[in-house]
């Protein structure tokens, strides 16, 4: 267990001591539809699935740990194949593209297969992930209007008591004034996936597995995402290209054996295209094997994965534990400080303990 997870383990531990059905529930900003997810952790199987779609349910599952990329022992082999033709004195180096920080794909790629790999890498940070990363962190409900619209008009459907606990854990009030005019500065969830994102960076920094932040730094960007009262706007293809530039400067100014890789198939083309040797992770497509039983389904420490991936997806997550205990969660509030998101603190509210905030 990693053990930056230790205080959310404690608190799935206290959950899974109180009851094994479970009902996790929050709002999807796309649709304005209530989430709703039922596990039975006796049977370890989700029971029903509602409000997110098949699709985006799959990949929250996989960034989770839950379920395996489709073509995982395939990309170990093909990493094992061409390194065997290369200088066994080499290091090998894997360059992560922005889309796998964010699903944790390293940690659960070595989790399966790390004893299957002949030669371990160094994994290789491009620096405009950084800034790509950056860059999301500033996205707000007033950025992003549409969800925020979207979110008004789900909570006009909420009881009097469900927003007055919403407004205690995100604005430590139950005035509801304070509701709909403080929400618009809280993290939309581009905002709380840059969030996620950075905090993903220092586990790996900081994780017991060699890692690199490369270099060359870009100025100009990191100076125009600094300054976000200027509403910049800088589509994903510039922090592609930029990724790509610096995995490519690396390759050629280092004696690095280089992979590249991405679960961005036209990323993958374009590496390919400028000579850079790129790996496509492709992502599972459907959920249904977690409807059966599996012995090493929803451990600790996938549960506390899945919460954090749904506190992603929804401003807020509400766990109810056999229809009594009721625990609400969430990454953003207002006047969150930014060492408490280097430090990836978690807000709680329950009947049976307050309001208190949990380190992951």
């Amino acid at each position: 267990m990693n053990e930056i997870y230790r205080h959310l383990i404690q608190e799935i531990n206290e959950l899974v001591t109180e009851g094994t059905d479970w009902l996790i529930e929050g709002v999807n900003e796309f649709t304005s539809k209530k989430i709703s997810i039922k596990i039975d952790l006796t049977k370890r199987i989700i029971r029903e699935m509602k409000g997110i779609s098949g699709t985006r349910f799959t990949q929250l599952l996989w960034k989770a740990g839950l379920l395996p990329a489709k073509n995982e022992k395939e990309l170990a082999e093909k990493m094992n194949e061409q390194l065997r033709e290369k200088n066994r004195a080499q290091v090998f180096g894997l360059a992560l593209d922005t889309n796998l920080l964010l699903a944790c794909f390293i940690p659960h790629f070595f989790a399966r297969q790390f004893e299957h790999l002949e030669r371990k890498p160094v994994i290789i940070i491009p620096r405009a992930i950084c800034h790509e990363l950056h860059y999301k962190e500033g996205y707000n409900y007033r950025k992003d209007n549409y969800q925020y619209e979207n979110l008004l008009d789900f909570f006009k459907g909420q009881t009097s008591q469900w927003k007055e606990e919403i407004s205690q854990l995100l604005f430590k009030t139950s005035n509801l004034s304070y509701f709909e005019k403080k929400w618009q500065r809280l993290p939309s969830m581009n905002g709380r996936m840059g969030l996620k994102g950075s905090h993903e960076l220092r586990k790996l920094l900081q994780g017991d597995q060699s890692v690199i932040l490369s270099k060359p730094d870009h100025m100009y960007y990191s100076q125009k995402i600094q300054l976000p009262e200027q509403e910049v706007s800088l589509v994903d293809g510039i922090f592609d290209s930029l990724i790509r530039y610096e995995i490519d400067f690396f390759k050629k100014n280092t004696n690095v054996e280089l992979f590249f890789i991405t679960a961005d198939k036209h990323q993958k083309i374009s590496g390919e295209l400028e000579g850079i040797t790129s790996l496509y992770v492709i992502q599972p497509t459907k959920w249904s094997s977690l409807k059966k039983r599996q012995e090493n389904a929803f451990r600790n420490e996938q549960l506390v994965n899945l919460l954090f991936e749904l506190m992603v997806l929804s401003p807020y997550v509400k766990i109810t534990v056999n229809n009594k205990e009721q625990r609400y969660y969430s990454y953003i509030w207002s006047g969150k400080k930014p060492a408490e998101n280097i430090d990836g603190l978690v807000k709680r509210l329950s009947q049976s303990k307050g309001i208190d905030k949990i380190k992951i």
